[in-house]
């Protein structure tokens, strides 16, 4: 699916502490709204945290450290738990405000592209 890898793309290009969760929930929300199969969307996204998981544990992902199995485990539920977050949206609901409890506040900025406020000075 064209949505999910297009986010996740930009989630590694742009690099920005503590939006892995709202990119996961994002992607998940604007795939379902897209193909209105959110079983669909569930399984492709589950299929890469199996990928995540075995690159973690190889030391293929992220910072390259190599992970143990609980740590990639419980990156994987925390992604998944998101993903379903996304997933359940409503048809026409606004992802970006869906998913926007799970950016923290020093993150907010840097992604006022898709909530445009948080680029605003207060």
């Amino acid at each position: 699916m064209k949505i999910l890898s297009s986010f996740n793309s930009e989630m590694k290009s742009r690099n920005i502490a503590g939006s892995d969760q709202f990119y996961h929930c994002l992607a998940a929300c604007k795939a379902t709204q897209a193909t209105k199969n959110p079983e669909l969307v569930l399984e492709m996204m589950a299929l890469k945290e199996t990928k995540d998981y075995y690159a973690g544990r190889l030391g293929l992902y992220g910072d390259g450290r190599r992970r143990g199995h609980y740590e990639m485990q419980a990156d994987n539920q925390a992604d998944m738990d998101v993903n379903r977050l996304g997933a359940t949206c409503q048809m026409g609901e606004d992802c970006s405000r869906r998913c926007m409890g799970l950016v923290p506040e020093r993150s907010r900025p840097f992604l006022s592209n898709y909530i445009p406020e948080w680029g605003q000075d207060e």
